[in-house]
């Protein structure tokens, strides 16, 4: 029986960060862990109440890795892994019941658990701020870049426009698209007319974000989401990428455009700045003229644009999933070995406690590995 019991249930949503994360470490680490979701697709408040009530009675005894965000309350012997603390710094941008629970159940799981991942110094001394989990059980690790990112990656989707800046994203407002589409309506008419803005991505679910209206100025189209098999293509075509943000826990997609060999245009705000270094050409989210010159210069100044792709190429190769596949089992490993000596497996109270499950599992089914496999080329 795999030691590791991986909490699987964000990956019944759409694929965006948190899932591609959890993918890719089921992925790298399938030989050693075991996955534990909810046979049906349970979202919302269906999700959570399977999370809190179901999940507990299957860990028998095992280390509970939860990889988005949140996990049960009941199994002290587990690490959650934290991507961001939006739904606190950005409290404005969620609906208030998810707001809520949110807030109320993550600094009860990260004091209880036994360690938290999180994917950037920022998202750690915001965790530190804002709990008081002990310092040394909050464990910094990045996350990877998938390796069919690159600039050769194939052609785009037809699309409206012979040439493209490309902004991905979930439409939803942290993403700072109003400001986005303000400053592209300034611009636009300066530039190339072949020129246009392409925003890719899924609606936001109502259960979690309030609407907002997003008109679109000229020379602007939304594809919504694209197919992961597509997704490459997309990047590695697109004259720029835009990411002004909000705020970011780590910034995966401008890592991805990177790796793609595209010149990125991002916020600071966030983790950006640590993620992205000085392989961006960086800017106040806020300020919708500094966004307008940050469009027209990456996308006019011959000279920068080779500079970042040069920049942001060896920048995205310091991102690997084995990496991180490699310091995520260093943090399991150490708690694996302070286990038995000083926190109970479970709560005394568990009546499942000690129970055996009636068949064994031996890591990620093969079964799981292709449907995990449909997800990325679906």
């Amino acid at each position: 029986m795999a030691a590791i019991l991986v909490n699987t249930r964000n990956i019944t949503a759409p694929l965006t960060g948190v899932q591609r994360y959890t993918v890719e470490m089921l992925r790298e680490l399938a030989d050693e862990v075991a996955p534990a979701g909810p046979w049906l697709n349970l979202r919302g408040k269906l999700g959570h109440l399977w999370e809190q009530t179901v999940l507990p009675s299957k860990v028998y005894g095992r280390l509970l890795w939860s990889p988005g965000n949140t996990g049960p309350l009941a199994v002290r012997n587990q690490v959650v892994t934290v991507h961001d603390l939006a739904m606190f710094d950005q409290a404005q941008c969620y609906r208030d019941g998810f707001g809520h629970w949110y807030r109320w159940l993550m600094p009860r799981l990260v004091r209880r658990v036994r360690a938290v991942i999180v994917n950037s110094r920022f998202t750690r001394d915001r965790l530190l701020a804002m709990t008081e989990v002990e310092p040394s059980r909050v464990h910094v690790v990045h996350l990877g870049v998938c390796s069919h990112f690159r600039p050769d990656a194939g052609g785009a989707p037809k699309l409206p426009f012979r040439r493209y800046i490309l902004c991905l994203g979930s439409l939803e407002p942290r993403k700072n698209l109003p400001r986005l589409l303000h400053a592209w309506q300034t611009i636009s008419p300066s530039l190339d007319p072949d020129l246009g803005l392409v925003l890719a991505g899924g609606e936001g679910s109502r259960l979690i974000y309030p609407e907002q209206a997003l008109p679109l100025p000229p020379r602007t189209c939304a594809i919504g989401r694209v197919p992961e098999a597509e997704l490459p293509g997309l990047l590695a075509n697109a004259t720029a990428f835009a990411y002004p943000s909000l705020y970011e826990g780590f910034g995966l997609p401008p890592l991805e455009a990177m790796a793609s060999g595209v010149p990125v245009l991002s916020s600071r705000a966030g983790a950006l700045a640590e993620t992205l270094g000085n392989a961006a050409l960086l800017i106040d989210p806020k300020d919708v003229g500094a966004i307008a010159a940050g469009l027209r210069t990456i996308t006019l100044d011959q000279s920068l644009r080779k500079s970042l792709q040069h920049r942001g190429f060896e920048q995205a190769r310091r991102f690997q999933w084995r990496t991180c596949a490699l310091a995520t089992k260093a943090v399991f490993a150490h708690v694996l070995e302070t286990q038995s000596s000083d926190v109970p497996v479970l709560d005394h109270h568990d009546p499942l406690a000690g129970r055996r499950p009636h068949t064994p599992d031996h890591g990620v089914p093969r079964a799981m590995l292709k449907v995990l496999d449909r997800r990325r080329a679906a």
